[in-house]
Formats: C-alpha cells, sequence, structure tokens
C-alpha cells in the first residue's frame, strides 16, 4: 500500500477542480468522486457526501481471558450495520471512511 501526501479528510474537503492528476486518482479509487452524465453528453465530476464511522467489536465474556472478556474477529459498520471479517479503511457496504473516534464497545 502507498503512502499518500494527502489525508482523506483533506481530500474530501478540496474541491475536484482545484485536485492534482495523482489526487483525482486516488479520490475515484477511495470512491470519493461521482461521475455524472449531462443531457448533453459531456461529463461532470463531483466529490461524493462521505460520512465518516468506526467499526464495532463485540466483547464475549471468557474465564480463560485474563481480562475476563475478549474480542470477536467479526467487526460491523457504525453507519450501516454491515458485518465482515476484518477492518477496512472504507465499509464496503455503505463507503463511510473508518475516521471516527470509537465509542465503547458492547
Amino acid at each position: 500500500m502507498q503512502k499518500h501526501d494527502i489525508s482523506i479528510a483533506e481530500l474530501k474537503n478540496k474541491p475536484y477542480v482545484r485536485m492534482t492528476d495523482e489526487e483525482k486518482e486516488l479520490a475515484k479509487r477511495l470512491g470519493l468522486v461521482q461521475t455524472n452524465r449531462m443531457s448533453s453528453g459531456v461529463r461532470t465530476h463531483g466529490m461524493v457526501h462521505v460520512t465518516t464511522a468506526y467499526w464495532i467489536h463485540e466483547k464475549v465474556p471468557s474465564e480463560e481471558s485474563v481480562s475476563g472478556y475478549y474480542y470477536k474477529r467479526e467487526c460491523t459498520c457504525s453507519s450501516c450495520g454491515y458485518h465482515v471479517n476484518m477492518e477496512r479503511p472504507i465499509c464496503p457496504h455503505c463507503g463511510a471512511v473508518m475516521e471516527a473516534e470509537p465509542k465503547e464497545s458492547k
């Protein structure tokens, strides 16, 4: 995975017309750009409204664990409730960017 000079938050707030080609490519790969076709056939680009969310991990009580519980491997998106087996930077179901500070898990 490449290290980029711009953060996702900065990319969301930057107008599409002021982005460099590299930033436009990154925004498209992250799903932040929406391409629309006008009635005249001209394509227009605009930034998509992006929600910030966090992954929720469920606690399971366990007598074998030192702390008395362990976290399940599966996680749930706080925005849409979609379950995945591994944390990702963006929810594959709703497209929420996982930047928010997580609240206390269940």
